[in-house]
C-alpha cells in the first residue's frame, strides 16, 4: 500500500499494492482494491468499494478506468526510489546544532 501526504484513512479496508493519493480521504466501511487507484484530494465515502485494479477520482470518487500495466510499472519503479531513500537517509543525517 502506498499513502500519499496528507491522506485520511478512516475505519476502512485498503488491499495490498493500493495507492492512495495525496490529501484523499477514504472514509468508514469503504474498500479499496488490489491494485486500485485512489486520486489526489478525492472523496472515497463510506461503504463505497473501488474494485481491484481500478481507478477512481473527485468528490465524491467515482471509477474512471482501468489500472494498467504502465501504471503498475511506474508504481513499482516509484515504491523501489522511496525505499531506497529511507536506506540512506540514516546515514546521511548529520545533527545539526
Amino acid at each position: 500500500v502506498t499513502l500519499g501526504h496528507g491522506c485520511i484513512i478512516h475505519n476502512a479496508t485498503v488491499m495490498d499494492e493500493a495507492v492512495i493519493g495525496m490529501g484523499a480521504i477514504v472514509s468508514d466501511y469503504s474498500i479499496v482494491g488490489e491494485w486500485a487507484i485512489i486520486g489526489e484530494g478525492a472523496v472515497v465515502r463510506a461503504r463505497f468499494e473501488v474494485p481491484d485494479g481500478k481507478i477512481a477520482v473527485g468528490v465524491p470518487a467515482k471509477v474512471i478506468g482501468d489500472v494498467q500495466d504502465h501504471h503498475k510499472e511506474e508504481l513499482i519503479r516509484f515504491k523501489a526510489i522511496y525505499r531506497d531513500l529511507a536506506k540512506r537517509y540514516p546515514v546521511g543525517l548529520k545533527k545539526i546544532e
